[in-house]
């Protein structure tokens, strides 16, 4: 069986030798190019410059190879794990690997189609030569990215060279990995444009150019009136989009290759915030509702704030006492948002005081502007489905035996429930016998840590005490979160440990953010050309979250990677789901690794091959994603002890197997 190593070598004898076919097909008998001119000399000194590159990235990416033999290397483990594909990357040194073994394939395969071409003495006159110029174009394109390539791969070895990567995959930032300094040095130009997502499948290759594509209208369109800003932005979407067919039919346009692309300046806060809440747009919102799961129940409401002193008379702290609620939230004095999300209709009763609005997310549109025609016929909608669904759905309106508490992604500044209720009313139709509640926390940078931290402990006590409210007696309760909301979930079940309150029965996470930090990770190197989480961003998160004075890598609620065993040691069951091509990636390995030396048995990790960061929100277009999403479900059923009723196609339910492939660390 070849391993990962044994296929890039064997990819770059390809490379090589269909390069040096095609010397020989266009090169001179004496190996001069005196002799040559035109299009031939072009492609003899292309085909020169490709061995050159090949030579010194494969020297540079010798210690990446020599590390994907090592088997006490963090994440190595999880290599051999039951239903674990053949190869597939199991950290960040590995999905550099995977990337540049993707790249020379299909440099490979271009520079053969050069060969092939110029040595076929009966393709003559134009047809030749246009089969020619496409074919080199290729090969130059392939080149020039395996030539920014090298960067990365020269950073990975640095990264090797200054850690144990069997102990760690973090390296602390020194002159050496200053992310302004290699930024700088640093171009992926030609990762974007018509080279752009070699190293996805297909599918999710044309879902990350619509990201794009979007990215760059939304930013064409920052600075427009709130109004106008959707039908701007649909004009320059089609504007991006049309530059995009055409610059990958071969048309040469320079402002294409751009679309997209990490350009250093993220802009203000509220600009960044404003693009990552386009899910939360009322048209967006409302269209992603009408074609997800039906739900009996989506009701956004307010938490009532925890009584200041004990003994103050508030009617809403009698129902906490058997968590020993009534002690003192600091930083929880207002209402938090939520929103309750359930299959069936339940016997709810739902706080009333304080207002259920959310005012901390500043969507792309006013406040003024969301109460449109749309929202009022939704509304209504809503509520002639809630009739039907008495009339409908099966059963009596009887509690739930199980609570998912939900905590939504974003980068700490950004997104609520609502932009996640996609795949929570999917999670919702599969778990029929739970309800889902989904904590709007706030977001920083005006609510800094540990605001939100704070807030979701509070909501978790409150919504365990009060489960009969919520239509579910909470006999099993577990926490999910995907991104930052992971990275609350884990610090959540940290603190109610440390709080002896009762503890979830489980954490089910996506792509989470666990160390929050500076340091870099191989996988966060993918940041410097990542469509989802470039550098720029990732950087802008986390100087928004955590307050100047604080040191982030000694703090275990802000980076549980850091967390001492101890803590580990009391954290419920947990199952990660991550993708191999995401910059957070090393955080969920080093993680796991770090439960493992404790001995746990009763953790997973699944990575999903080729899947980016964010990829939940994917779920209604990728069969890749949809099926994480599902395997998620899955694992959640399991630590509620429900059934779990996915309906595949024909109207079945798959067996758990057909699902639920697990990577059980033991």
């Amino acid at each position: 069986m070849a391993t990962l190593r044994d296929e890039v070598e064997e990819a770059f004898a390809r490379v090589r030798e269909a390069t040096r076919g095609v010397v020989s097909a266009v090169g001179p008998a004496d190996g001069s190019a005196a002799s040559l001119q035109g299009h031939p000399l072009e492609v003899w000194r292309e085909a020169e410059a490709i061995l050159i590159t090949c030579g010194a990235v494969e020297e540079e990416a010798k210690p990446l190879l020599h590390l994907a033999t090592r088997s006490d290397v963090v994440g190595r483990a999880f290599a051999s794990a039951p239903k674990q594909p053949q190869n597939a990357p199991c950290n960040g040194y590995e999905s550099l690997l995977c990337i540049l073994l993707s790249l020379l394939r299909s440099l490979g395969r271009a520079v053969e189609a050069v060969a092939r071409i110029e040595s076929n003495w009966f393709s003559v006159g134009m047809e030749k030569l246009t089969k020619l110029n496409t074919a080199h174009d290729k090969m130059c394109l392939r080149h020039a990215q395996l030539r920014a390539l090298y960067a990365i791969i020269h950073l990975a070895g640095i990264l090797i060279r200054q850690s144990d990567p069997s102990q760690t995959l973090f390296v602390d930032v020194d002159s050496k990995l200053d992310p302004g300094r290699w930024r700088a040095a640093v171009r992926m130009d030609d990762f974007y444009g018509k080279g752009f997502g070699f190293h996805y499948k297909p599918e999710m290759r044309n879902i990350l150019r619509v990201v794009r594509i979007a990215k760059e209208s939304f930013d064409k369109t920052a600075s427009a009136n709130p109004y106008v800003r959707n039908i701007s932005m649909l004009g320059w979407g089609w504007f991006y989009s049309n530059l995009t067919v055409l610059n990958n039919l071969g048309v040469p346009i320079e402002q294409a290759r751009d679309i997209g692309a990490d350009k250093g300046d993220v802009g203000t806060i509220q600009q960044l915030r404003s693009f990552m809440n386009l899910m939360e747009d009322p048209f967006v919102a409302n269209v992603s509702v009408l074609a997800s799961a039906d739900t009996a129940i989506d009701k956004p409401f307010a938490i009532p704030p925890p009584p200041r002193t004990r003994g103050s008379g508030d009617p809403n702290a009698s129902s906490s006492a058997d968590l020993s609620c009534q002690r003192v939230f600091v930083g929880v004095d207002d209402p938090v948002q939520a929103r309750l999300i359930s299959y069936f209709l339940r016997p709810i009763d739902l706080p009333t005081s304080g207002s259920s609005k959310r005012i901390e997310v500043s969507s792309l549109i006013t406040e003024q502007s969301k109460k449109t025609f749309l929202d009022g016929a939704m509304d209504g909608f809503q509520q002639l489905s809630s009739q039907i669904d008495r009339f409908l759905r099966p059963g009596p309106q009887t509690y739930a035996t199980g609570l998912i508490l939900h905590f939504h992604g974003g980068g700490f500044i950004s997104q609520s429930s609502r932009s996640h209720a996609v795949y929570l009313r999917e999670w919702a139709s599969c778990l029929p016998d739970s309800v889902i509640l989904s904590i709007d926390y706030k977001l920083a940078p005006e609510h800094q840590y540990p605001e939100a931290l704070q807030e979701c402990f509070f909501a978790y006590c409150w919504a365990v005490a009060n489960s009969q409210l919520l239509g579910t007696t909470a006999k099993r309760v577990i926490l999910t979160g995907d991104s930052a909301g992971a990275n609350l979930a884990v610090s959540l079940a940290m603190k109610v440990a440390e709080a002896e309150l009762r503890k979830p029965d489980g954490i089910v996470l996506a792509y989470p953010s666990l160390m929050v930090s500076t340091a870099w990770s191989p996988s966060r190197l993918l940041s410097f050309f990542d469509p989802m989480l470039p550098v720029s961003v990732v950087q802008r998160c986390l100087a928004a979250y955590v307050p100047e004075g604080i040191v982030s890598e000694l703090d275990p609620f802000i980076s549980p990677c850091v967390a001492f065993d101890s803590m580990l040691e009391k954290l419920p069951k947990i199952s990660i789901l991550g993708g191999s091509y995401d910059p957070l990636g090393d955080d969920a390995v080093y993680f796991v690794h770090r439960l493992k030396l404790l001995g746990r048995t009763d953790v997973r990790l699944r990575i999903l091959d080729a899947m980016p960061h964010g990829f939940l929100h994917m779920a209604s277009a990728s069969r890749d994603a949809k099926e994480g999403m599902l395997m998620m479900g899955s694992w959640m059923a399991e630590y509620l002890e429900i059934p779990f009723e996915h309906k595949g196609p024909g109207g079945t339910t798959p067996e758990p197997s057909e699902i639920d492939e697990v990577d059980m660390i033991d």
